[in-house]
């Protein structure tokens, strides 16, 4: 299992020896039904993320984790959601609606960014240093980016590779999910402090 699952799973295996005779059957049925489902989530989203680092000698100048929102994962985010928050049927397929109907004009990038400097963290302000570019099929597109406020809590459990010294961003690319899933998708985070880049898709049959 890769490291985000291992993220996942660590800190409950740690007391799990010692808490589990003191729970009920049912909690302990509950919990076995968490583990499976974060998992399950987290091997989907070990397919479709990727992340790299710039160094400017022994220090790094920025690094970033991305997870490119394809299908496959929607439909896992959805999954997940619906597990940890006890969404019924109708919610659950509401949300799962709200998801697709933007996947048809768009395709979104979880970003989850970290440099030292914070005024050098301002990726989505107009005077931002940053571009986000994604390469697919010969053609290149800019990114739109939004620094996300959503809770900290939720972020971790659904990226479990982000932490509280990065900042969350959300990148939409004007490609829909049908096209952009379907190639190997090349994400570009260029500026005057270094540039890299990281394959997404790139485990699409």
């Amino acid at each position: 299992m890769k490291r985000i699952a291992i993220c996942l799973i660590s800190g409950w295996f740690i007391c799990a020896c010692s808490s589990e005779a003191l729970r009920s059957p049912s909690d302990l049925a509950m919990d076995q039904a968490n583990r499976e489902s974060a998992i399950e989530y987290a091997k989907v989203l070990d397919k479709y993320s990727a992340g790299d680092v710039d160094y400017n000698g022994f220090y790094n100048s920025f690094g970033f984790h991305a997870t490119i929102m394809n299908s496959e994962v929607l439909e896992a985010n959805v999954r997940r959601q619906t597990h940890f928050y006890m969404w019924d049927k109708n919610r659950s397929e509401d949300e799962r609606n709200k998801l697709f109907k933007n996947a048809a004009e768009s395709t979104q990038v979880f970003l989850s960014f970290f440099t030292p400097d914070k005024k050098d963290d301002n990726l989505s302000t107009d005077k931002s240093i940053w571009r986000v570019l994604l390469d697919l099929n010969g053609k290149r597109y800019v990114g739109k980016i939004k620094k996300l406020k959503t809770n900290l809590s939720e972020l971790i459990t659904l990226y479990p590779y982000h932490t509280r010294w990065n900042t969350a961003y959300a990148v939409s690319f004007p490609v829909s999910v049908s096209q952009s899933e379907t190639q190997v998708s090349k994400l570009t985070i260029t500026g005057p402090l270094g540039s890299r880049n990281i394959d997404l898709n790139s485990k699409t049959p």
